[in-house]
């Protein structure tokens, strides 16, 4: 069974397809290589450039080390795309404020793809991993990333996914909150809301919603998610929809509008401001009484028993999670394997690994011991 996990960890890492923990939009990275061959089926020439970061000060001394590293030229993207010297007052401003330096004057179609390959590898190099291709008649840009990354939750997963990744006793791959146990002691919701029936704060249980109004500001915010979300504070927590029950309880990332009254003495300060939520159980956890009666062991709720960081639960093999994959029995295992359509460079990856799980699985299921999950 040991060697059986080592080969899926193989798989998962060689041809696992990873996505957005959130939104489970799939997400590619490119290396540089990888983008090399992505770019070169583009017939358009045109530029490859990354975006420096913002330099309000010591502009000049940036400008002059780029110059000395044998760059020559900044690029104003747009419908009407142009270049800047480096040498002008012009790129200096752009260089204050974040400019977009190009790296190289690229026709995919007829350049050697090692030199397409190496301008890439410089491009990740000075923008932290991204880079773009702007068609020079176009006005159209392609953008790339050497790590996978969404365009709306930001970056994924850092680096090349290795076998590693999927091991729970490893740094890389086990979940933080439970440390790849699968199972923690935590605030169990249910301890928390004991009336789902009734608005939010006669819903929880009378000492946490005591706790949680002495703070102006928390109260204030978690009025704010509610309404956020389309619901009302007096609406029944159990016809909340899943979303607003997990930002509630989990936390939610975004910024909310809170306004809430600061008392000093005799005065009253008006406060208005933007803050995340951290969500009930994080508030809880950080409470210095003795929460014993909120707390069991409980299955984690970051990792839903999958003992890896979610971000590597959300890598999948013709649409499914290592995770949801260890969970089915030897036969299950064994049969699905042969509806996995992998074709092209995926399929010549993982021909010998393949080979070798379906080896294991079938000394399984011929010692009568398919059942096994």
């Amino acid at each position: 069974v040991t060697e059986i996990a080592d080969v899926l960890r193989v798989l998962w890492a060689r041809i696992g397809v990873p996505h957005c923990p959130v939104c489970a939009r799939e997400v590619r990275g490119h290396s540089p290589s990888a983008a090399a061959r992505s770019l070169c089926a583009e017939a358009a020439q045109g530029w490859l450039y990354t975006r420096l970061r913002a330099v309000p000060e010591e502009t000049e001394n940036r400008r002059q080390t780029l110059i000395r590293d044998g760059w020559t030229r900044l690029l104003v993207s747009g419908p009407q795309p142009r270049q800047v010297d480096l040498d002008t007052d012009e790129a200096l401003e752009l260089l204050r404020a974040g400019a977009n330096l190009v790296v190289d004057r690229l026709n995919p179609a007829r350049d050697a793809r090692s030199r397409v390959s190496e301008a890439f590898a410089s491009a990740y190099r000075l923008g932290a991993g991204r880079a773009w291709f702007q068609k020079r008649d176009e006005g159209f840009q392609v953008s790339f990333s050497e790590a996978p990354r969404c365009p709306e939750h930001g970056p994924v997963i850092e680096g090349e996914l290795t076998p590693k990744h999927f091991s729970f006793n490893s740094q890389l791959g086990a979940c933080p909150r439970c440390d790849g146990l699968g199972v923690a002691t935590a605030v169990v919701p249910e301890r928390l809301i004991t009336q789902p029936k009734k608005g939010i704060w006669d819903a929880l249980d009378p000492r946490i919603a005591k706790l949680l109004q002495r703070s102006a500001r928390t109260g204030a915010l978690l009025d704010a998610v509610i309404i956020a979300h389309g619901a009302t504070p007096t609406t029944p927590v159990h016809s909340w929809s899943d979303a607003l029950r997990d930002a509630v309880i989990d936390g939610d990332p975004q910024l909310f509008s809170v306004a809430w009254s600061r008392t000093w003495g005799t005065s009253v300060q008006r406060v208005e401001e933007q803050r995340p939520w951290p969500g009930l159980i994080e508030i809880a956890a950080n409470w210095s009484a003795r929460l014993d009666w909120l707390t069991a062991e409980a299955i984690c709720r970051t990792c839903k028993g999958g003992r890896l960081r979610k971000e590597l639960l959300a890598v999948t093999i013709a649409g499914e999670g290592i995770g949801d994959y260890t969970q089915r029995c030897v036969v299950e295992a064994l049969d699905i394997i042969g509806d996995w359509d992998l074709g092209g460079e995926s399929a010549e990856i993982a021909e010998r690994p393949l080979l070798e799980l379906r080896q294991r699985l079938s000394f399984l299921v011929d010692v009568g011991l398919g059942y096994l999950g």
